[in-house]
């Protein structure tokens, strides 16, 4: 083989490493937003997520008027 062979197949070895690369890196970012949508930041956290308190623990939530929602004993 000559010299411009070796650096044509090393070019084309490089471009599909890179093509390959650049897909999975797609496809993750896809996947990872598939799996955990975003969320607003100004969405206030719903009493039943992660804010849930222990069973007997004595903690109630009360949604206000205003929507916002408060912790209570």
């Amino acid at each position: 083989m000559s010299t411009t062979a070796v650096q044509r197949a090393f070019a084309a070895l490089l471009a599909t490493l890179l093509a390959v690369v650049a897909y999975h890196a797609v496809t993750a970012q896809r996947a990872e937003a598939v799996v955990r949508p975003s969320r607003p930041a100004d969405v206030a956290p719903v009493a039943d997520e992660a804010t849930r308190p222990v069973l007997g623990s004595g903690v109630k939530y009360v949604r206000n008027a205003d929507g916002s929602v408060t912790r209570t004993r």
